[in-house]
């Protein structure tokens, strides 16, 4: 990848998640590193989430979302955010593209001023898995879904060691 070498994923990493609701299978997600790609002269990595539901679910409540996300190669903050939402009878389309040179994000044709870097939550779980989380300390963020801009802040409250047939996460 352009940005580090040593980052904790890669291109082709795929996340995947089974979902089950009173025990029974209700459907699958996926997060996905797709590409990192040049685009308009900066390298963008292109993640992909995916969720959609199974049988039996599906014949009381489809699901079936898409949500692309390229961010800056380097610094992992969103450049680009499209969604595809279908649950049921609700649809929604979600297209962003931010401009951090004019410091501007768009949205569906809506303009926002923006005033500092934005993290959607899948650039933000990525650049999380970069940096070191201490104990007691706080790193303050700025989210964004579509029109809305949030500051929140993560705590690193303790640590937990994760035991997995693979190996052993400290």
């Amino acid at each position: 990848m352009y940005g580090q070498s040593e980052w904790p994923f890669q291109i082709g990493e795929r996340l995947t998640y089974n979902v089950s609701f009173t025990g029974i299978s209700a459907g699958q997600a996926s997060l996905e590193i797709v590409n990192d790609a040049e685009i308009n002269n900066h390298h963008q990595l292109h993640v992909r989430f995916i969720a959609k539901s199974t049988f039996p679910f599906s014949a009381i409540y489809t699901i079936n979302d898409q949500i692309d996300t390229w961010l800056d190669s380097k610094y992992l903050y969103t450049k680009k955010l499209t969604k595809k939402i279908r649950e049921g009878n609700y649809h929604k389309d979600l297209s962003t593209i931010i401009d951090y040179n004019q410091s501007i994000a768009i949205t569906n044709g809506d303009t926002i001023i923006i005033d500092q870097f934005l993290h959607d939550s899948y650039s933000l779980f990525y650049y999380l898995r970069t940096i070191p989380l201490n104990i007691g300390e706080t790193i303050d963020f700025t989210a964004f879904d579509g029109k809305k801009i949030t500051p929140f802040q993560v705590i690193t409250k303790t640590k937990e060691t994760i035991y997995t047939m693979a190996r052993t996460f400290p």
